[in-house]
C-alpha cells in the first residue's frame, strides 16, 4: 500500500506543546521504503506570539527529508522521499515574537 500523506496539528502554549494525528499518534508517522513519497503537514495551534522558525532533522536517515514553511509561518509541510530507512526525530522550532524562549517539540519519522 503507498504511503500517504499526514495531518498533524502542533499546540504550544505556556512554553508547553502537544502533537495530534500521524499515522502513529502523536505527530509520530511510520512510511514504507519505496512505497512512495509522504507529505507531513503541520499546523500550529497557538497564540499569536507563537510561529514555526524552522525544523532540525536527528537521526539515521535525515538525508530524505526536507521542510517549507508556510502559512505566515503557522504551518510547516515536511517531504519524506521514503528511499531509504530512518529513524528520524523531526523537532519543530517554535519561536516566540514576545521574546520567550524557543519550544523544541519533536516527535518521530520511521522509514522501514
Amino acid at each position: 500500500m503507498p504511503n500517504s500523506d499526514q495531518q498533524i496539528s502542533l499546540s504550544v502554549q505556556d512554553g508547553n506543546y502537544t502533537y495530534s494525528g500521524g499515522n502513529q499518534g502523536n505527530g509520530n508517522v511510520e512510511n514504507k521504503v519505496g512505497q512512495g513519497p509522504s507529505k507531513l503537514h503541520i499546523t500550529l495551534s497557538a497564540a499569536a506570539n507563537y510561529f514555526i522558525r524552522t525544523v532540525q532533522f536527528q537521526g539515521s536517515g535525515g538525508e530524505n527529508f526536507t521542510f517549507d514553511v508556510k502559512g505566515n509561518e503557522r504551518r510547516v509541510d515536511i517531504d519524506d522521499n521514503c528511499q531509504t530507512p530512518a529513524n528520524v526525530k523531526y523537532t519543530v522550532v517554535v519561536g516566540d515574537s514576545n521574546g520567550g524562549p524557543d519550544v523544541l517539540c519533536d516527535p518521530r519519522v520511521i522509514n522501514n
